[in-house]
């Protein structure tokens, strides 16, 4: 990863902990049927994205 990759990732934190301060609370931003399709929705797109071979060896990589 270059430093754009570290920089993005850093900077986007970043902007997610300064809106949800300038919001209230963290409280207000949990949904479980949000996060429940957030992470089903990241899962099953990168699923349907790849031969199943490599989505089966992503589990080995993690």
């Amino acid at each position: 990863m270059d430093i754009m990759g570290i920089l993005g990732i850093i900077l986007g934190f970043l902007c997610m902990v300064i809106g949800i301060m300038i919001n209230g609370t963290l409280g207000s931003y949990w949904d479980s049927a949000s996060i429940f399709i957030t992470l089903g929705g990241t899962i099953f797109a990168a699923m349907a994205s790849v031969r199943f071979e490599t989505f089966k060896n992503l589990f080995k990589l993690v």
